[in-house]
């Protein structure tokens, strides 16, 4: 559960990404994207590449999946998606 800063560390997270095996022996994961609908268009932005990634190049045993938060943003998101991701992970 995290917001999408695919600029941090260099755009590092994406790069990783790409270097990992989409399938074979891979373990169950979850993934949760949350972020404000009025965030900074740099981290909406990010989180369509994200999503596009996935989309086109998807992992096997990977659930992912994203939501905007209506009337939020960076400053305030924080609760409502990660009550949103715990959900997820535990529905």
């Amino acid at each position: 559960m995290r917001e999408p800063s695919r600029w941090w560390g260099d755009r590092a997270r994406p790069g990783h990404a790409a270097r990992l095996p989409r399938t074979g022996r891979i373990q169950p994961a979850h993934e949760f994207f949350g972020l404000g609908e009025n965030d900074t268009p740099s981290m909406t932005g990010d989180l369509e590449m994200i999503e596009d990634q996935l989309t086109e190049r998807p992992f096997t045993r990977l659930e992912a999946g994203s939501r905007r938060f209506s009337r939020r943003n960076h400053d305030n998101v924080l609760p409502e998606s990660f009550r949103e991701g715990l959900q997820r992970l535990f529905a």
